[in-house]
């Protein structure tokens, strides 16, 4: 399994990522968000998207990640 991790400053949307996910990425598992407001002065939620395939991990990472 390999996870990409996403947070609010990497992306305004998490499910607008997941959706494009789902839609382009056949070996897509699923999202899992989790809220680090309280640890983190720098991010309130960090989103760890999981793959099983390590050429759609990298070209979701191209597209969510680079796209700043």
């Amino acid at each position: 399994m390999i996870e990409v991790y996403l947070n609010d400053r990497d992306c305004t949307s998490f499910s607008a990522a997941d959706a494009w996910a789902v839609q382009n990425c056949v070996s897509y598992v699923g999202v899992s968000i989790t809220d680090v407001s309280d640890v983190s002065f720098a991010y309130d939620e960090v989103a760890t998207y999981a793959f099983d395939n390590s050429a759609d991990a990298a070209w979701f990472t191209l597209t969510w990640k680079a796209a700043k």
